[in-house]
């Protein structure tokens, strides 16, 4: 049982910067003899910022949580142009509060996914439009409808760690699809045509 919360942060894998080091006259450590200042160092997994409450956001997954249930918030970020998009991961996790001490506990689940994964082509300027697509029922268990703008050119279901499932084809603006055979989870359709890009989340429970 909780109080839980969910903190999501945006991660930068690589960033090369300069970085002062104490160990070039180490003696077998991996950084001798590389100077006091190594120019273009590549820095692993920098924490860019972190969304919401740096505590964890309260009130997403609730005390009692039930097995099987989705639980879903929504957080927007704008990534600035000294972030390098295409190496930008999320990373969420669910911990316990420790309300004693105003301080994040025990985590419960963390996940990690880079953006790319997604399908969707990043850059450090936004070079793609959303196609105004809709689907329902959202949660789903059997079927969902899917009602597009336009045709698209091809849609991916992708799962919420950015693996591919399928990929469909569509000659109407209305398609329904049988998703009977996934397992319960967040999942992602992308739509695709010449110019534009789109994506929306859906669940399954079962």
């Amino acid at each position: 049982s909780g109080p839980f919360r969910m903190t999501a942060y945006i991660i930068e894998d690589s960033v090369i910067r300069a970085q002062s080091s104490y160990w070039s006259d180490v003696a077998g450590h991996p950084l001798e003899g590389l100077g006091d200042l190594i120019n273009d160092y590549a820095h692993r997994n920098v924490v860019r910022d972190i969304l919401d409450d740096h505590w964890g956001t309260a009130n997403i997954v609730p005390d009692q949580p039930l097995m099987g249930e989705n639980y879903l918030h929504q957080f927007e970020y704008t990534i600035s142009s000294e972030i390098n998009a295409e190496n930008v991961h999320i990373v969420c996790m669910v911990s316990l509060f420790d309300e004693a001490n105003n301080y994040p506990g025990e985590v419960q689940d963390v996940t990690r996914i880079k953006l790319k994964d997604l399908g969707i082509k990043l850059t450090n300027t936004i070079d793609f439009e959303l196609s105004n697509f809709a689907l329902s029922p959202n949660p789903t268990s059997d079927f969902l409808d899917l009602k597009f703008s336009e045709i698209p050119d091809a849609i991916e279901l992708r799962t919420a760690n950015g693996k591919l499932v399928r990929t469909l084809r569509s000659i109407r603006k209305e398609m329904n699809i049988d998703v009977s055979d996934l397992k319960s989870g967040i999942y992602f359709i992308i739509a695709r045509t010449e110019a534009k890009k789109g994506i929306q989340k859906f669940s399954v429970i079962r």
